[in-house]
């Protein structure tokens, strides 16, 4: 239409640019919404076959109930390797040495040093992903590993 207007000297090319900007402008969030459209239709069928996967593995109704927790971390003597199945190689050290120390309520912990230090691996064993090698972790008590 502005190419129209302009070829019958009813506007200049400059107002059909013009224009032709301010109508992307404006246009430009139902574009996007169009484009969102198709990641927001996957997104909901992705859920809707993970809840149909999950349902067999719903809590029934008599599901232990767990305290709510307080927070409190306490490692005694714990030795680690970074390695996941707490095996490492013959003759190899264990990154985390004899690490002793409790974490009170509310406590808060920063844990610095340079690669390779072991600081995600005491994470680790805080969480209860890793297993100590030797030692207890205990979370609120409850022992997270067992002593090899």
């Amino acid at each position: 239409m502005g190419a129209y207007l302009t070829i019958q000297d009813l506007s200049t090319a400059g107002v059909m640019i013009a224009a032709s900007i301010i109508a992307a402008r404006a246009l430009a969030p139902v574009e996007q919404s169009i484009q969102g459209w198709r990641n927001l239709s996957k997104a909901r069928e992705s859920y809707s076959r993970l809840k149909e996967f999950m349902a067999p593995y719903e809590a029934s109704g008599n599901a232990t109930q767990l305290p709510e927790l307080q927070g409190q971390i306490s490692l005694q003597n714990v030795f680690a390797h970074p390695a996941l199945d707490a095996k490492p190689e013959q003759g190899e050290e264990p990154l985390i040495r004899n690490v002793s120390f409790n974490i009170a309520q509310g406590t808060i912990l920063g844990i610095a040093g340079p690669s390779g230090s072991g600081k995600s691996t005491l994470v680790r064993l805080m969480a209860g992903v890793l297993p100590a090698m030797r030692g207890k972790v205990r979370v609120d008590g409850a022992e997270l590993t067992e002593e090899a």
